[in-house]
């Protein structure tokens, strides 16, 4: 059995053609690196390796309708409550703790739509903290 020798690595750009783009990611970089690792135990044979590096950006108004404007609207709403006249004072504490469980069931939700990870988010701490 006799293979020919060809030419290592190849010089192939990374075919994107079929690429699908996403509303929440967009692909920022993508490439291959091509390397030839030599082990102790055969030092004139190449083993190749090929590593697809992919670099992804998540799109920030899927965050900002999702979570961030619903948490900024019910926060305005919960501190408009104290501009209500003093005659409807008697549904003051009730808006203000449907605000609260609004903003909570917000927080949820939110949680449950993005990736999970290790570190805590600016959401997360802010609730944290109150």
């Amino acid at each position: 059995l006799m293979v020919e020798p060809v030419e290592w690595p190849p010089i192939s750009p990374l075919d994107m053609s079929s690429y699908v783009a996403l509303n929440s990611w967009h692909l920022d970089n993508a490439k291959v690196v091509w390397k030839n690792n030599y082990y102790g135990c055969c030092p004139d044979s190449p083993f190749p390796t090929i590593v697809y590096e992919f670099q992804l950006m998540r799109a920030s108004r899927t965050h900002f309708t999702g979570i961030i404007g619903p948490m900024v609207l019910v926060t305005l709403i919960g501190f408009a409550v104290l501009l209500m006249p003093a005659p409807a004072s008697g549904s003051r504490p009730a808006i203000s703790i449907t605000m609260m469980l609004t903003s909570v069931t917000v927080y949820f939700v939110a949680s449950r739509s993005t990736p999970q990870s290790m570190q805590s988010t600016v959401v997360g701490r802010l609730y944290a903290a109150g």
